[in-house]
Parts: structure tokens; C-alpha cells; sequence
């Protein structure tokens, strides 16, 4: 008989090859089988990763590309070089497996050519986040783990990547109760001594040094300390999100748990989305009314000209329509896929806040009719089209009779935010508000040259074209500002310093400036 595995009586010999053709007896019951080897690599668990020697190269690569961006402007060639090198060291050290992953990335290091294209901030800005969004997707992607592709868990992702960034050092602090390392593993031993180390000793070099070059001119000659803390602080800054974004690719589970959605009724979110839809559609007729001739007694009454009207409410309509995004995301995961009325209810929401939104736009355009455009209108009505165009997604989402159409919902409307991003960038909107603001003034509107100045070595083409169509005292006006300006644009900064922008604004003002 076969001995129990925790018995002390020695387990008997196995038995000889029989008579079979002399095929081996099966191994005895009291054998484990071998543990499956794992397969592809290894992702360490989620709460305490353990960086290596490539994330530790890495991290000191992008900490230098991130020092040379900070110091000459994300929109020049540094703040190029800073997104490619650092897309570039995070799939080099870490595992970004899957297609949608390394596409991501491809993207993030195409997208990143926009940043030397414009020097405004209102361009540059909003690219740098939406970078931002693709590197922390693509490192959270895991193709092993079900990827639940809806709003909230999308969230989740960045919840839990933000939280890798803020704890990326603890990689390197030692755990309690962590086993000894094997011999052979002198080398990593001692790096992760090195590493804490100098993470120790610089705030204490640091401090002291600089007591001492103040105390002496002579040591304070040979090292400008003051310089040399700011390179290592923005070093570590650029070596911290590395390693951040490290700890996110190597997850167990780079998720959030999310609890299930409460369950609703039919007739309770009936009655939500019918009140919304009568609120709505209520809302309408008052603005059919305000375009006809029956309003000018209400806005008398309440002491507004019809200019005053137009500019009133833009971003109550804006938060309105957001408002109304989530409700109706909301109710659709709380019932499951929309039925019967609740669907005729939600596309009828979606038309009205669609009227809802047009009336927004309406409202913009005859506020910059009366009072010409700025960066923050323009800005405005992109982002109301931008919520027109998820309003369009959302309704066609809700009309799918397949489950899979909540699944696709957030990344079209990821898509769409990123094509509008590169769209921004691409169209320059710092020289389309200066046209437009300079054609208004060719046709006798006042112009304000400080705002038009304000606009940045963006707008200078426009300037320098359109100039010759104001009157006299408006173009020297302009000349002048403009020229005036020059010098703070930092225009003839080159090497990694470079912008597009600024180097064809150089050009132009050196002629512009001289005729003047």
C-alpha cells in the first residue's frame, strides 16, 4: 500500500519493471507534479515592485532629459527629446507588452513632434497632458488581465498610477521580514546599497555645502552649489516619474477595485430621465422665444440687452450639458442596456442638450461679434463642440442593441479628445484670434494691441500680414508693441532651445522691426 505524504514510515521501493514490455510503473500517488513554469514576463505584485538595474538606467536617462526640457521650455526640442527618450526608457525597462500598449506609445512619440510647433501655452499645454495620458495607459495595460474599457475604469487606472508615482522611492527602502538574498545575488545586493546610499547622503552633502560656500568665496567658486541643487532636484524629479511609471507597468493588478453599480429601477430612472427631458425641452422653448420678437418685453423687465443676454449663462450651459453626461452614463450602468422608453427618453435628452449646446455656441458667437475673440473663447467653443461631438457618441452608444457598445463608449470619446488636442495644436489658435481680432480692426473695430501682444510669437505672422490694413496710429501702435516685445520672446535661443514658432517669428520681426 501507498504511504500517507505526512506518515514517518518510509514509503516503499517502487516497483520493478514488470512484465509489460518493460514500460516503467506510474510514478506513486505521493509525488507532486512540478509546478508549471510561468511564461512571458513576470509581474511583480503591486504593492512593493523592486526596480532593477535598467529602471535604475532609466530613471537617471530621463531625470537628465527631464533637467535639459525644465530648463529650455517643453516646447522646444528638449521637450521633444524628453518624450521620446522617455517612452523610449519606460518600454526599454519595463513590460509594455500588448498592441494597444506599444501603440499608445508610438502615438505619445508622434504626438510629441507637436511641441516645438507652438509657443503658446493654451497649444502646449493640453498636449503635454494628453503625453501624459498615453504613457499611463499604455504602461497600465496588462493583456493578460481582462481590461474592463469604461469610464470608471479608466479612472481606476490613473487612481492607481498616481498612486505608483507618489510611493515610486519605496522601491528602494528595505522590507521587514524580507528573506536573505542568495549568494550569487552579491551585485544587486550592493546597487540597491549604492542606490540608498546616495539618496541618503545628498540632502546631507547638500545642506552642508552650502554652508560652506557661504563661508568661503573661494570653495564657492569652485562649485556653484545653488546650480548644481537645481540639476539634481530636477534629476530626481524626471527619475521619480520613471520609476513611477515603472511600478505601474509591473502591477499584479494595475487596476482599482470598483464596486458594482447599484441596481435601479425602470420606473425610478424613468422618472429621472422623463424630469430631465421636460426640463430640457422646457429650456428649448425659452430660447425659441428669446430669438423671436416677444422677448424684448422679458429682457426689459429684467434690465438686459440683448448683448447682455447673448453673453450671459456659457458656462452654466457648458456645466449643464457635462452634468447631463454623467447622468445619463450613470442611469444606463445602473439598469443595464437602455429599453422601450428609457431609450426614446435618453436619445430625446441627447437631442435637446444638443439644442442645449448650440445655443451656448450662439450665445459665444455674438459675445465675440460685440467684443472680438480671445484665447479663452476660442478655447470655450472648442470645448462645446468637443461636447457635441461625446453627445453624438453617447446617443449612438445608447441606440446599439449589442452590450459591446458601452465597452467601445470610452475609448471613442479618448479618440476624439485626442484628435481634438492635435487638432488645437495643429490649427495654431493664438494666430487665428490675432486674424481675427486684426481683420475686425481693418474694418474699423478698436483694437487692444497689449492683448494682441499678449498672444505671443504664435500670432506674429498674422501681425506682420495684416498690419498694412489698420490705420496709421493703430499699425505704429502695433509696430511698436510688437518690437518692444521682441526681446522678452526669447526668439534667438537655438540647440535644444529650438521652437519653430520662435525661429519663424525671428525672421519675420527682423524685417517688421526694421521698417519701422
Amino acid at each position: 500500500m501507498t504511504n500517507p505524504p505526512g506518515s514517518d514510515v518510509p514509503p516503499p521501493p517502487p516497483p520493478p519493471l514488470g512484465g509489460g514490455g518493460g514500460v516503467l510503473a506510474p510514478p506513486p500517488t505521493w509525488i507532486a507534479p512540478a509546478p508549471p513554469r510561468p511564461v512571458g514576463p513576470r509581474r511583480v505584485d503591486l504593492d512593493v515592485p523592486r526596480a532593477g538595474g535598467r529602471a535604475l538606467a532609466a530613471a537617471v536617462v530621463v531625470g537628465l532629459a527631464f533637467d535639459a526640457a525644465a530648463r529650455n521650455g517643453i516646447d522646444t526640442v528638449s521637450g521633444l527629446l524628453l518624450a521620446v527618450v522617455g517612452t523610449q526608457a519606460l518600454a526599454w525597462s519595463a513590460p509594455i507588452r500588448g498592441r494597444a500598449a506599444r501603440g499608445a506609445l508610438t502615438l505619445a512619440v508622434l504626438a510629441s513632434a507637436l511641441l516645438v510647433l507652438r509657443a503658446s501655452p493654451w497649444a502646449t499645454a493640453p498636449l503635454v497632458l494628453a503625453l501624459a495620458l498615453l504613457a499611463v495607459l499604455a504602461a497600465s495595460f496588462d493583456p493578460d488581465a481582462p481590461t474592463r474599457a469604461t469610464f470608471p475604469a479608466l479612472a481606476g487606472r490613473i487612481w492607481v498610477a498616481a498612486g505608483h508615482l507618489v510611493t515610486a522611492p519605496a522601491m528602494f527602502l528595505p522590507r521587514s521580514g524580507e528573506p536573505r538574498r542568495p549568494a550569487g545575488d552579491v551585485v544587486a545586493r550592493d546597487r540597491m546599497a549604492v542606490a540608498r546610499g546616495i539618496a541618503l547622503s545628498l540632502p546631507v552633502v547638500a545642506v552642508i555645502g552650502l554652508l560652506l560656500a557661504d563661508a568661503d568665496p573661494i570653495f564657492e567658486s569652485w562649485f556653484d552649489l545653488p546650480l548644481l541643487l537645481g540639476h539634481g532636484v530636477l534629476v530626481g524629479v524626471g527619475g521619480w516619474a520613471l520609476l513611477g511609471m515603472w511600478r505601474v507597468a509591473n502591477a499584479r493588478r494595475p487596476e482599482a477595485d470598483l464596486p458594482a453599480p447599484p441596481a435601479l429601477g425602470t420606473t425610478e430612472a424613468g422618472v429621472v430621465l422623463g424630469a430631465l427631458c421636460a426640463l430640457y425641452a422646457a429650456f428649448v422653448a425659452a430660447q425659441l422665444v428669446g430669438v423671436s420678437s416677444g422677448s424684448r418685453h422679458i429682457l426689459e423687465s429684467q434690465g438686459l440687452t440683448y448683448a447682455e443676454y447673448a453673453r450671459e449663462g456659457f458656462f452654466q450651459l457648458l456645466w449643464a450639458a457635462a452634468i447631463t453626461v454623467v447622468v445619463l452614463l450613470c442611469v444606463r450602468a445602473c439598469t443595464g442596456r437602455a429599453r422601450g422608453a428609457l431609450l426614446w427618453l435618453s436619445e430625446a435628452i441627447v437631442v435637446l442638450t444638443l439644442g442645449v449646446v448650440a445655443s451656448a455656441l450662439r450665445r459665444l458667437q455674438l459675445y465675440e461679434a460685440a467684443y472680438g475673440l480671445t484665447m479663452l473663447r476660442l478655447a470655450c467653443t472648442v470645448v462645446a463642440v468637443g461636447i457635441g461631438a461625446v453627445f453624438v457618441l453617447v446617443g449612438v452608444a445608447m441606440a446599439r442593441r449589442d452590450a459591446a457598445a458601452s465597452g467601445r463608449l470610452a475609448p471613442a470619446v479618448l479618440a476624439v479628445a485626442l484628435v481634438f488636442v492635435a487638432g488645437w495644436s495643429l490649427a495654431d489658435p493664438a494666430a487665428l484670434v490675432a486674424q481675427r481680432n486684426l481683420d475686425r480692426a481693418a474694418h474699423g473695430r478698436p483694437l487692444d494691441v497689449a492683448a494682441t501682444v499678449d498672444l505671443g510669437p504664435d500670432a506674429v505672422p498674422a501681425i506682420v500680414e495684416r498690419t498694412g490694413s489698420l490705420d496709421a496710429d493703430t499699425a505704429a501702435e502695433l509696430r511698436a508693441a510688437v518690437c518692444a516685445e521682441r526681446d522678452a520672446w526669447d526668439l534667438d535661443a537655438g540647440g535644444l532651445a529650438t521652437n519653430a514658432s520662435r525661429t519663424r517669428a525671428a525672421r519675420l520681426l527682423d524685417r517688421y522691426c526694421a521698417t519701422g
